[in-house]
C-alpha cells in the first residue's frame, strides 16, 4: 500500500502510525508527500513549471527578511516534484494507494490534482477523510488535517475510509481541470468543494480583529489562525497584512527586521479623514 499525503505534518503522523502502532518495517513503508500548496497561486503553468517549483518556498519565506539564492528556491520545489515522479513508478507497478485528505483547502486540492494522474491507471484507490472534530479524553477540538492527530489516534479516526471507483476519480480530475481553467490566485473550500476565489477572500478574518491600537504581527496572525479553523497558512495572512499596510488599512507603529516582530495598529476612522 502506497500512502499519499499532502503536507509534512500528515506525513509524520501517518509514518509514525505505521511504524509505532502497526509495527511495520520501515524498509517496506512506501509514502509520498505531494506538498505542492495547490490552493495558493496560479495553476495554468502546471506543477513542473518554474513558477510552481519556486512558489512554495517563496510563500513560506515571505516577510522573513531572509534572502535565499535562486537555486535554493528551485531545490526545495524540485524535491517535492521527485515524490510525484516516485508515485508514477508505484502506479506503473500496480500498487494500491491510500489517500489521506481533509476539507483543508490544500489537501482537497491535492486530492483533485492527484486524480488527474490516478485516472490513467487501474490501481486500487482508498480515500481516508480526516474527521473535523477529534476527542482527546473528555476534550474535543476542531482539526483541519491528519497532521494534527497523534499517531495512536489514526486507527480510531480512520474509519471513514472507502474505495474510490474510476468514475469518482474521473469526476475529481474534471474538477481540477476546471480550477486550472479558472486559474485564480487562491482556492478555498466552500460547502465541501474546492472553489476559485479572489486573493482577498480571507481578509475579513484580519478585519475581524479591528480595531486594535497596538499588536505584534505574530500575535495578530496567531489570533486569526487560532480562531478561524480554516487551515490557512500563516504566510498567506502575512502577505494580506502587508497589502493592507500598503493600502493604509493597517499602520506600522514600530518596525522590526523581521515582519513578524513589528507592531501594528488598524487605522481609525478619524485617521482616514
Amino acid at each position: 500500500m502506497v500512502e499519499i499525503v499532502f503536507d509534512s505534518a500528515a506525513y509524520g503522523t501517518v509514518y509514525a502510525w505505521k511504524t509505532c502502532e502497526l509495527h511495520e518495517d520501515v524498509k517496506t513503508i512506501r509514502m509520498v508527500n505531494l506538498e505542492f500548496m495547490l490552493s495558493y497561486g496560479y495553476l495554468s503553468e502546471g506543477i513542473e513549471s518554474d513558477y510552481r517549483i519556486k512558489l512554495p518556498l517563496k510563500m513560506i519565506m515571505a516577510g522573513t527578511g531572509e534572502k535565499l539564492a535562486e537555486e535554493e528556491f528551485r531545490s526545495f520545489g524540485e524535491e517535492k516534484l521527485e515524490n510525484w515522479k516516485k508515485l508514477k513508478i508505484y502506479l506503473k507497478h500496480g500498487d494500491p494507494v491510500r489517500i489521506w485528505y481533509s476539507t483543508n483547502s490544500d489537501e482537497l486540492c491535492g486530492l483533485l490534482h492527484v486524480c488527474t494522474l490516478l485516472k490513467r491507471y487501474d490501481n486500487e484507490v482508498t480515500l481516508v477523510k480526516c474527521p473535523e472534530i477529534v476527542g482527546y479524553g473528555s476534550h474535543f477540538q476542531f482539526v483541519h488535517g491528519w497532521g494534527q492527530l497523534h499517531p495512536d489516534q489514526i486507527t480510531e479516526y480512520s474509519y471513514d475510509s472507502r474505495r474510490a471507483c474510476k468514475e469518482e476519480i474521473r469526476l475529481y480530475a474534471e474538477q481540477w481541470k476546471e480550477l486550472v481553467k479558472e486559474n485564480a490566485p487562491l482556492r478555498a473550500v466552500i460547502s465541501g468543494c474546492a472553489a476559485s476565489v479572489p486573493e482577498d477572500f480571507y481578509d475579513f478574518l484580519i478585519r475581524k480583529e479591528f480595531p486594535f491600537k497596538r499588536l505584534k504581527e505574530a500575535r495578530l496572525i496567531g489570533k486569526i489562525m487560532g480562531m478561524s479553523g480554516f487551515g490557512v497558512y500563516g504566510f498567506w495572512y502575512k502577505q494580506r497584512i502587508q497589502k493592507m499596510i500598503q493600502e493604509g488599512e493597517i499602520i506600522i507603529v514600530k518596525d522590526a527586521d523581521r515582519d513578524m516582530n513589528r507592531y501594528l495598529k488598524s487605522r481609525s476612522k478619524s485617521e482616514n479623514q
